[in-house]
């Protein structure tokens, strides 16, 4: 599942709405987090890479990382 440009494959949360949030110090319980969330669509993925623990690769449970 590892993806190059594009869309993410997401498991849980949307990725652009979760880098928007983080950017700028926020979260899902931010007061302010519904204001941020429409500059969300401005994110785009560059590079997705899967866990893959024959590479010693392994990202929480299982997950994945977004650049």
């Amino acid at each position: 599942m590892h993806r190059l440009l594009g869309h993410p494959d997401q498991e849980q949360n949307d990725m652009q709405t979760e880098c928007q949030l983080v950017s700028h110090g926020s979260g899902y319980g931010d007061p302010n987090a519904r204001l941020l969330e429409a500059g969300a669509k401005d994110w785009e993925l560059l590079l997705q890479i899967h866990s893959d623990p024959n590479a010693g690769m392994e990202w929480g449970d299982i997950g994945k990382i977004y650049y």
